[in-house]
């Protein structure tokens, strides 16, 4: 194969911020700018249900041992603050399948993530426990959000 000569100035040169603030002067001077709006909570949340958590359940080995309902979805989207992508949202979905996976492996049940729970195992101040308490009534094992009023 021959070596292919191109001059570069005619080359597109693509490049993506989050902050054009930090762009030196100079080089803002060169581009031209595509502005992208962020996702609305209605697309984060189908990117959340159909891309982020089947590859993090993926990832942990937990498909069919972890579920995750619509409500912690959009608890998880709508009670935090908006932010542009999805990034924190995978972040929190992550911390909720971890600790979902923790008590698999140590009660080895399968786990049911409603949006309180998810609420508790987000919510910084019980970053620490599990946030949850087994309740075993009729010889089932179910795990309750300890605010939930529940006696058991």
């Amino acid at each position: 194969m021959g070596e292919v000569l191109r001059d570069r100035d005619a080359l597109p040169f693509i490049a993506t911020a989050n902050n054009e603030e930090a762009i030196p002067a100079p080089l803002m001077d060169r581009l031209r700018f595509i502005r992208l709006p962020a996702y609305t909570a209605a697309q984060q949340l189908a990117i959340g249900r159909s891309h982020l958590l089947p590859k993090l359940m993926r990832d942990l080995g937990i498909e069919g041992e972890v579920n995750v309902e619509d409500s912690a979805l959009s608890s998880l989207v709508h009670d935090h603050p908006h932010t542009e992508g999805c990034r924190q949202l995978e972040q929190r979905l992550q911390v909720v399948l971890s600790r979902a996976l923790r008590v698999h492996l140590e009660f080895g049940v399968s786990v049911a993530v409603d949006a309180d729970l998810a609420r508790t195992w987000i919510e910084p101040e019980r970053g620490r426990t599990l946030g949850f308490r087994p309740i075993q009534p009729s010889g089932r094992v179910e795990f309750r959000c300890p605010s939930d009023g529940s006696s058991g």
